[in-house]
């Protein structure tokens, strides 16, 4: 038996050039949707606005406004099916125009019905919901009633026809499906699904109903194969909802494109399958945008959003409540902060980033944690754009030597002499625990050894003798001296600052409290207390044991 694959049908949108990208297409191709992502004020309804009036596709745009009218008309009243198309579409006909001037000047006439005398028609408001209203209602009826003229001249029965209200309602029903719709004379209500008795008027729908209801509408009525344009997709939606109705909707369209404009990130990301579109800026009538190539190595949505940033990006480790992201926005206002999670997270994502720096003119780095890295390894980073603080933990930047001068003077003791204590303290506590740290050390160093293994044997045999090969050159106890005499060398010299930059301990913090005369939670609390009141120049301290991260002009 042959197969019999079935060709996907491109859809075609053209965009206006880009002055970023001069030599990329400007004709886009695409399954189903673009989806057009751009921070406020980036130029998005420009974008749709020159869709919708100066691209060469004009005539088959349907665009959907931002800055839309939702109020539900208590009633509507059926007119002629082609007067509340020509309304809806372009604009109520004159009444002493004929068919041919209608035609050549509905376009303008669409302009002013749509959008009024306003300067800015790109940004102007839409208020079309009454004439969306009339035009589904009068399809219903001229549509029963030519049902009921076929059925006076059959003997058998006529099946109903579909009509545009009927698939507003099952879209909207299979969306919300606590909710049924009802229409009556002219009038559209609202029912709980059980609870018929309790319906209310479509004026008295939540914004969410009124706006599914109206965005289903609206994408309903769109002439055959339109390219509908959506500025903010998902406003007044609730996250939850908001993939399941465009999925409903572009199942009900299948003979549509659709381009989304959104600055809702997530949004775009779960429009699998979507082309997506960064769009930087619109400045002197030129817009500034970008195809967004696939990528696996990070989150959708941290790639978009990084991809939207007008400053250069810093990826850390952490997530968006750590210690880590609080000390870098303080520190590193210039560039905006992303936290991607694992050390290993932010290799990856400061690597694509770096590698698509030609595409996107972003600049980006990465910071992560010192930990046990060797001053070849951390020169190997520094040249990829990978940093590290000067200090083993993020935590151990509260042990710099002026954050706790800071502290002290705000509680009223002696700078100099909780220092003395405090360092003191750690450096005792440093040889204490020195055995414990060579260890640490011995074991990071043989992990990152380990994972430097390869081989392409043909064999298990060969493959097994390379690996234990590898394993024999990893002298451990070489390691672990080396580590153990570098770590006398700092305790025999007191040198505070290379002790907090080599002493991997989270709970240091916690235990200098004492010196302090406050609870074990508090310190931290602290110098976050003081930093919100600008005391004691906190970011200056922690930016004393950052690296100076140097931004290409």
């Amino acid at each position: 038996m042959t197969e019999i694959i079935q060709e996907i049908q491109m859809k075609e949108v053209t965009f206006p050039p880009s002055i970023s990208a001069p030599g990329q297409p400007v004709l886009l191709k695409c399954q189903t949707s673009i989806v057009v992502i751009g921070a406020n004020g980036a130029g998005k309804s420009r974008l749709g606005g020159w869709l919708e009036l100066k691209g060469p596709q004009k005539a088959k745009i349907h665009r959907i406004t931002a800055q839309r009218s939702l109020v539900f008309p208590e009633s509507t009243s059926p007119i002629s099916y082609k007067a509340a198309e020509e309304a809806f579409h372009w604009a109520p006909r004159p009444v002493n125009w004929d068919e041919q001037t209608y035609e050549s000047n509905k376009s303008q006439l669409r302009l002013n019905a749509r959008y009024g005398k306003s300067s800015n028609l790109e940004t102007a408001p839409l208020n079309d919901f009454e004439k969306l209203l009339t035009l589904l209602f009068s399809d219903s009826y001229t549509k029963l009633l030519e049902h009921e003229a076929q059925q006076r001249r059959s003997d058998v029965l006529v099946p109903l026809p579909e009509n545009l209200l009927r698939k507003v309602q099952t879209v909207w029903e299979s969306v919300l499906p606590h909710r049924k719709l009802q229409f009556l004379s002219g009038e559209v209500r609202a029912l709980p699904t059980g609870s018929e008795e309790m319906g209310y008027p479509a004026r008295a729908m939540s914004d969410g109903e009124r706006v599914i209801f109206y965005l289903i509408a609206q994408c309903l009525c769109a002439r055959d194969e339109s390219i509908i344009v959506v500025d903010e997709p998902e406003i007044h939606l609730h996250k939850a909802i908001q993939d399941t109705l465009w999925n409903a909707i572009e199942k009900a369209r299948p003979d549509c494109t659709f381009v989304y404009l959104t600055h809702d990130l997530m949004f775009a990301a779960d429009r699998i399958g979507a082309v997506k579109v960064c769009l930087k800026d619109y400045l002197n009538g030129e817009f500034n945008w970008f195809c967004i190539e696939s990528q696996d190595s990070i989150p959708e949505d941290i790639y978009l959003e990084v991809l939207g940033s007008r400053k250069p990006v810093l990826f850390v480790e952490g997530s968006s409540n750590s210690y880590d992201l609080e000390i870098y926005q303080l520190t590193y206002p210039q560039f905006s902060i992303k936290p991607v999670g694992s050390c290993a997270s932010v290799l990856a994502a400061t690597k694509v980033f770096r590698s698509l720096r030609d595409l996107h003119r972003i600049e980006c780095f990465g910071m992560i944690d010192r930990d046990y890295l060797s001053q070849e390894q951390l020169q190997a980073y520094a040249s990829s754009g990978i940093f590290t603080p000067l200090v083993a933990e993020i935590e151990n930047l509260y042990l710099a030597p002026g954050i706790i001068k800071a502290v002290a003077n705000q509680l009223l003791l002696d700078p100099e002499l909780v220092f003395e204590s405090v360092k003191e303290f750690i450096i005792d506590e440093f040889q204490r625990n020195i055995h414990t740290h060579a260890l640490d050390a011995t074991r990071h160093i043989v992990n990152l050894k380990l994972g430097q293994f390869g081989s392409k044997d043909a064999s298990i045999e060969d493959y097994s003798n390379a690996l234990q090969n590898h394993i024999k050159q990893i002298d451990t106890m070489k390691i672990y001296n080396t580590a153990l005499q570098e770590a006398n060398h700092l305790v025999s010299e007191r040198d505070y600052d290379g002790i907090i930059r080599a002493f991997n301990r989270k709970d240091l913090t916690k235990k200098i409290t004492r010196f302090f005369n406050i609870k074990q939670e508090a310190y931290i609390d602290k110098v976050r207390e003081m930093t919100k009141r600008d005391f004691g120049n906190i970011p200056l301290h922690f930016s004393e044991f950052l690296p100076k991260i140097k931004i290409n002009p």
